[in-house]
């Protein structure tokens, strides 16, 4: 598969399961639509391109086909893309007990083991600080 195919379908794939998480609770509010909006500017592409990946957002994608998509890459790219759904999660300042099995059934998905669900969101905390950070700098 050619490097801008990878990159597309990692952009399209972020941007279903950022929806996802977004739906989790039944509905998406502005803070996690404009933390979706922000997350995906900042992927490769086209405007067009990325002005259609954003429009997933308007329904609630697929769960087990967004969770069987992201098995389907390399787990380095699956966990980026688990990193931003944590931001996305946190954006209404409230994390849903839906948005964190979300999040660890996915990460199981990817080959998290058990035994490491306590590193595994203390990396998401980690990230989304970086992320917070970057925000308010940039």
């Amino acid at each position: 598969m050619r490097q801008k195919n990878i990159l597309a379908t990692v952009t399209e794939l972020n941007a279903k399961f950022l929806s996802l998480i977004a739906w989790c609770d039944g509905k998406v509010d502005d803070q996690e639509l404009a933390r979706f909006h922000d997350i995906i500017d900042a992927c490769p592409g086209s405007a067009v391109f990325l002005k259609k990946v954003k429009n997933v957002i308007n329904e609630m994608p697929d769960r087990e086909a967004c969770l069987k998509e992201l098995s389907q890459i390399p787990a380095v790219l699956s966990a980026g893309i688990l990193k931003n759904a944590y931001v996305v999660a946190h954006a209404d300042k409230h994390f849903d007990v839906k948005e964190k099995n979300l999040l660890l059934e996915a990460g199981m998905r990817i080959g998290l083991a058990h035994e490491h669900e306590a590193k595994f969101f203390a990396m998401l905390d980690h990230y989304a600080k970086q992320y917070q950070i970057q925000q308010e700098i940039f």
